[in-house]
């Protein structure tokens, strides 16, 4: 927090899903996926959009 900025890293989906619905307009959310097949990725950008992170 020295620069003012929080960051969170989750690996599991079911914390990063928590993690998105506490997101607001304006945040930032980068999804790293090896594969890119995830589905559950994908829903956490979806809902990350929606809120206008």
């Amino acid at each position: 927090m020295k620069i003012g900025i929080n960051a969170v890293a989750e690996q599991d989906i079911h914390a990063l899903l928590a993690s998105v619905q506490a997101m607001r307009p304006g945040d930032m959310l980068l999804a790293i996926s090896y594969t890119g097949d995830r589905k559950e990725i994908t829903l956490v950008a979806q809902e990350a959009a929606q809120i206008g992170a």
